[in-house]
């Protein structure tokens, strides 16, 4: 039968009315036979309080102990009583009382707790929701893996978009990762992730995955290792698509290369002074290595004299974005040097100012150039050296 009748009155209290009826009629018919068929009359009142409630289970526990009163106390089907049926009457109505307050409170019960469970699943499933649509959000694969056997339990969205794998494939393979591994990082990759893992730290590496078009794509995958009774139980992370920054990267390289070959120094220093490339002709000019160079403020390094102060210089750079002019520099071994700088000022994507590159020749070779080649070469170099920072700056993580 079910617990929740109509909301309407009329059909609350008919059930009352309907159990009790149904119950006599069955108790009369097995009266010949047992004795105690009038107990059969607190089932009346049980399921009455258990469907409908508190105030139409009170209406059955009336009803019933009329009925017992008057079919099933001697003499029966009398409403004279005798006086040692009595107390078995007063049983009843005590008993019958208490099981249309029990079944009407525990049904209150249970439908609250129903109540409960019910608002709780919905909070459950809108925060998975929501927690769902987060992880989606990352602009990378959010997983969660077996700590023992690598298998995924459980990836994000982005994972089919970056490397083109249906989601099934992920949770079904056991060594789906290991598989599509590229075959040169294979065997390092998976011994690398193994030992910090068992080591129950925390990790981050870079590998190539094959995509499920042939492609090559670089991932960069933060792991975090989750611990339970001193044993690593799961591991979860974000591999991140590092592919154009690795394209860049290369790019990147290939130009520098092409700047050690010229036969001007070239260097680039940030608007704090400090230098962030010296090519290799540098090198060989002042005497310092690019990694003694790097880092370093470039006119303290050089101990620069200047033609002007260098606040107007700035605000020259600033204003018409070159300048150019003769600076007394001091290389590695002490002996000073004129030379002719043209400094150029590079701007990020919103126009601000992001650092200086800065071609030198001796005043001498300057000279020499503006006679005979005009700017060429300088401006050659220069501008190789603008296209690697721009791309390196385009393409690197923030």
């Amino acid at each position: 039968m079910q617990r929740h009748v109509a909301r309407f009155a009329v059909v609350r209290y008919g059930v009352a009315v309907l159990c009790v009826t149904a119950v006599v009629v069955l108790a009369l018919w097995l009266r010949p036979v047992v004795l105690a068929a009038g107990q059969l009359l607190l089932a009346a009142v049980l399921i009455t309080g258990w469907v409908s409630g508190l105030r139409p289970a009170l209406v059955a526990w009336g009803l019933a102990t009329l009925a017992f009163y008057y079919y099933f106390t001697p003499p029966f089907d009398s409403l004279k009583v005798e006086i040692t049926e009595v107390p078995r009457l007063a049983i009843f109505t005590l008993i019958a009382g208490f099981i249309a307050t029990m079944s009407a409170a525990r049904r209150r019960a249970e439908d609250s707790l129903k109540s409960a469970q019910e608002d709780l699943e919905a909070r459950v499933r809108e925060r998975t929701a929501r927690f769902r649509d987060l992880v989606n959000s990352v602009e990378g694969i959010v997983w969660e893996a077996d700590a023992a056997t690598f298998q995924f339990l459980f990836v994000s969205n982005h994972a089919e978009r970056i490397l083109g794998y249906p989601l099934e494939r992920w949770l079904s393979e056991p060594t789906f990762w290991k598989d599509h591994l590229h075959p040169d990082d294979r065997e390092w990759a998976l011994s690398f992730s193994v030992r910090p893992t068992g080591e129950k730290r925390d990790h981050d590496f870079e590998y190539r995955m094959i995509a499920a078009d042939g492609r090559v794509v670089w991932l960069r995958d933060l792991v975090t290792v989750v611990v339970k009774g001193e044993r690593a139980t799961r591991m979860r992370g974000v591999m991140v698509d590092i592919t154009d920054r690795k394209r860049a990267e290369t790019a990147l390289r290939q130009q520098a290369g092409l700047l050690d070959l010229t036969h001007d120094t070239i260097f680039v220093r940030d608007m704090n002074d400090v230098i962030t490339y010296w090519n290799r002709a540098a090198e060989e000019f002042y005497g310092w290595t690019a990694e003694q160079a790097v880092g370093k403020v470039s006119h303290h390094l050089t101990q620069t004299i200047f033609p002007a102060p260098l606040e107007h210089i700035r605000a020259e750079l600033l204003t018409a974005g070159r300048w150019e002019g003769e600076l007394v520099h001091t290389r590695a071994d002490g002996s000073q040097v004129v030379v002719a700088s043209r400094w150029s000022l590079q701007r990020d994507e919103q126009g601000r100012p992001l650092a200086i590159l800065k071609p030198t020749t001796t005043s001498r070779r300057a000279s020499t150039q503006r006679r005979n080649y005009g700017r060429a070469s300088s401006d050659t170099a220069m501008s190789s050296t603008r296209r690697a920072y721009r791309s390196a700056r385009k393409t690197s993580p923030r």
